[in-house]
C-alpha cells in the first residue's frame, strides 16, 4: 500500500474529522462561554434586585397589617438579607423575641452587596441612607406601623462585571421600592436610571 492510500485510510480521515470538530467546539466555547456566563450574571442580578423589592414589599405590608414595625435588614454573616418584625423594638433581628417578616434572601454567588467605587463588598455605596434610629440598631429598610418608610435609602448589587443595581425605598408617601441601574460616572448618586427612562434601556457591561 503507498504513503498516499495511507494518508487516506478511512481510519485517519475518521481521526482529522474528530481533530477538527473538537476544534471548532473549542472555538465556539470560547467565543460563547464569556457570553453566557455574561447573561447568567445579569440575570442573576436581576433576581436579587427583584427578590429584595418583593421582600420590602411584603415587609410594608406587615408593618400595616400588624401595626408594628419592620426591618430588612443586611446579615452580613450569612450573605442574606432578613425581614423581621422589631417586637423588642431594639432595631436588630433578634430570632427568640423577633420573628420574620417573610423569608430571608441568600445573594446568589457571585452577587455582591456593593456599589459604585467599592473596592469590594459592604463597601461605603453598598448601602445608601437607611440611617438607623438608635445606634445599636442594623442598617436598612425601616417600615412605621402605618407602613410608611422612616427613612429613605437603597441596597446596591453589583455582578462581575461592573454592572449595579439598586433598589430604592423612596420618601414617605411613595412607599413603593423602585430598582435602577447605574450608568456610570464620578458621583455616585447621580446617573442612576429606571428602565425605560427617557425611552432607553439599560446598557449592560
Amino acid at each position: 500500500m503507498s504513503a498516499r492510500s495511507r494518508a487516506l485510510s478511512p481510519s485517519r480521515l475518521g481521526f482529522l474529522e474528530g481533530m477538527v470538530a473538537l476544534a471548532l467546539v473549542g472555538v465556539v466555547a470560547l467565543v460563547t462561554l464569556p457570553w453566557l456566563f455574561a447573561t447568567l450574571n445579569r440575570a442573576r442580578l436581576s433576581r436579587s434586585a427583584s427578590e429584595t423589592r418583593e421582600m420590602l414589599e411584603l415587609a410594608r405590608l406587615q408593618a400595616r397589617k400588624l401595626g408594628m414595625r419592620t426591618h430588612v435588614v443586611w446579615d452580613a454573616g450569612r450573605k442574606r438579607l432578613v425581614a423581621f418584625v422589631d417586637v423588642d423594638l431594639d432595631g436588630s433581628f433578634d430570632p427568640a423575641r423577633d420573628y420574620p417578616a417573610g423569608p430571608a434572601f441568600e445573594l446568589p454567588d457571585p452577587i455582591e452587596l456593593r456599589g459604585p467605587g467599592d473596592p469590594g463588598p459592604l463597601g461605603p455605596h453598598a448601602l445608601e441612607g437607611f440611617e438607623p434610629a438608635t445606634q445599636e440598631a442594623a442598617r436598612g429598610a425601616v417600615f412605621l406601623a402605618d407602613g410608611t418608610p422612616w427613612r429613605t435609602g437603597a441596597f446596591r448589587f453589583a455582578d462581575p462585571r461592573g454592572n449595579i443595581l439598586e433598589v430604592r425605598v423612596p420618601a414617605a408617601g411613595e412607599t413603593t421600592a423602585i430598582i435602577r441601574k447605574w450608568s456610570g460616572g464620578a458621583d455616585v448618586d447621580e446617573n442612576w436610571q429606571v428602565g425605560g427612562d427617557g425611552g432607553r434601556s439599560w446598557r449592560w457591561d
